[in-house]
């Protein structure tokens, strides 16, 4: 990306930047979603019953999840190779700033989950306060967004969501429910990309069997 940026070639550079968006968004919403709904569950298989108070900063933490990766998008594929280094050093001041001010009052009153919580709140202002330069500067984010991913993304999930409710009344015991979630949850999510041609998952699983058949 700073290569094509430094040389001006903008077609190649929305090129790269609109496939890793695409990606992103087709991986991390049935992150957020799966860590989400089966929050629970991991909690108890990882650590037993009594930091089942835990499910809550996890979920919080799931959302957080989707912000983060969106705002290192915005932060790193493009503020880095635009040259906007500055702009991230001061987004990264005033979410630093004002996760720690809110954590006072928040851990007080809410504990650990205030804790998750504030995080939450710290990502999100890094994604929005990128969002509202690229806005005052009049720089067009939509175009590197493919909405049919977003339709795909969220298709998918729905079936994701619709899994973890037939597995929670049929499925007893949280690990079983976590491995029975898991394995009809990937290749149901995937299989739906597949079914609707999404071009970017498509692609790469081209590129891993041409890999393997290589080898």
């Amino acid at each position: 990306l700073s290569y094509h940026a430094s040389r001006g070639e903008d077609e190649d550079y929305n090129r790269i930047l609109s496939g890793t968006v695409s990606l992103f968004i087709l991986l991390a919403f049935p992150a957020m979603t799966g860590l989400m709904l089966y929050a629970g569950d991991i909690v108890v298989c990882l650590s037993g019953e009594d930091y089942i108070a835990a499910t809550l900063p996890l979920r919080f933490l799931a959302v957080a999840l989707l912000f983060a990766v969106f705002g290192g998008v915005a932060t790193n594929c493009y503020n880095v190779p635009r040259g906007l280094e500055r702009l991230n050093g001061r987004i990264a001041v005033i979410a630093a700033i004002e996760n720690t001010i809110l954590n006072i009052p928040a851990i007080w009153l809410w504990g650990v989950s205030g804790a998750a919580f504030t995080t939450l709140l710290a990502e999100l202002t890094v994604l929005g306060l990128c969002l509202i330069h690229y806005r005052r500067e009049r720089i067009p984010v939509r175009n590197v967004i493919v909405l049919k991913d977003v339709t795909d993304a969220l298709i998918g999930t729905a079936a994701i969501t619709a899994i973890f409710i037939a597995v929670r009344f049929l499925i007893p015991g949280h690990l079983l429910k976590l491995i029975v979630g898991i394995v009809f949850s990937v290749p149901a999510y995937f299989g739906i990309l597949v079914l609707r041609r999404n071009e970017v998952i498509i692609e790469n699983i081209s590129k891993v069997f041409e890999k393997i058949s290589k080898k």
